[in-house]
């Protein structure tokens, strides 16, 4: 699963990663996350210990993408990418045709969108904004045309709320209403909106949105998985031996491997080949049903966030 994120520098992604981490990394009880890279694996936790001290880390901190698993109870279910998209189209002012097509290519990948949007900036009255915000918005209403063959979740993220003044609106919001109308017309896109504060006593707000990108993203994953196991099904039996003589070759084959596992030799034959990807697949089948099942469970979290008033769909 890819569940890409998108914000322009210094929106608060790499205290986001840092909070995700301290709350879901390596947890054995409940969903978590587990990094599947040692050298990311450490850094993440000298990020999530900094946060606890309350020095937020620096932006440069942060990874194009992280390798992780989502995990229940300890146990590995599915892996999934968490990519930070720094293509040039919002790095520009300008940004040309490549640029978008570059982004295109990204989202066409992903399951899941999550963006971020700097609290502090949309609370300021004027247009200092605008031209980052609008660069932003188009990137974002071009990708809604794209085909998921599902419906596809994007998590609008307020970051540094707890630095925002009591009373402050989100003026910079109004821009949004368009792409936010688009997005509740289609049926082919769904959105939530969640202000967060990423501080030393409160990391769950990133679960939230972890949990709508895995929720949401769940149904195209699956769709994908299966169509890679079909062609890997299909693979596995051109290695069964399907006429007399192929299965007796086959016979031969393994009285043979059993003798060159005596010698610790590594051979492996064709009958193996296909055990090896029917057990695989299985696995794979197993942990698709567990996915769906959690997604159910996901959801009714969403629910339950939403109706608390710490999340809105729209």
């Amino acid at each position: 699963m890819n569940i890409l994120m998108v914000g322009h520098s210094g929106a608060g992604k790499t205290s986001f990663m840092a909070g995700m981490y301290k709350y879901l990394g390596e947890s054995a009880e409940g969903y978590g996350i587990s990094a599947k890279k040692v050298n990311q694996k450490t850094q993440l936790k000298r990020m999530a210990d900094s946060l606890v001290s309350g020095h937020y880390p620096a932006g440069t901190d942060v990874q194009s993408k992280y390798e992780f698993a989502f995990t229940v109870h300890g146990s590995d279910l599915i892996p999934f990418n968490w990519i930070d998209y720094r293509g040039g189209i919002l790095l520009s002012d300008d940004p040309d045709y490549n640029d978008m097509d570059k982004f295109m290519s990204a989202i066409k990948q992903a399951d899941a969108l999550v963006v971020f949007l700097d609290g502090q900036k949309l609370s300021q009255a004027g247009s200092q904004w605008n031209m980052e915000y609008d660069i932003l918005i188009s990137c974002i209403e071009s990708s809604l045309s794209v085909e998921h063959n599902s419906w596809f979740p994007i998590s609008f993220v307020i970051t540094k709320c707890d630095l925002i003044p009591d009373g402050a609106s989100f003026n910079g919001l109004d821009r949004f209403s368009n792409l936010f109308s688009q997005i509740d017309k289609s049926d082919k896109v769904g959105a939530m909106l969640i202000q967060c504060s990423i501080t030393p006593k409160f990391y769950k707000l990133p679960f939230m949105v972890l949990a709508y990108s895995v929720y949401g993203g769940a149904p195209i994953y699956v769709q994908r998985s299966n169509a890679a196991m079909e062609s890997a099904n299909r693979r596995a039996e051109s290695h069964r031996p399907t006429s007399i003589i192929g299965k007796i070759f086959g016979i031969g084959e393994q009285i043979l491997s059993t003798a060159a596992a005596t010698f610790d030799l590594d051979w492996e034959t064709e009958y193996e080949k296909t055990w090896a990807a029917e057990h695989d697949a299985e696995v794979q089948r197993q942990n698709l049903e567990q996915l769906c099942s959690c997604a159910d469970d996901l959801k009714n979290k969403l629910i339950s966030w939403s109706n608390d008033g710490y999340v809105q769909f729209l």
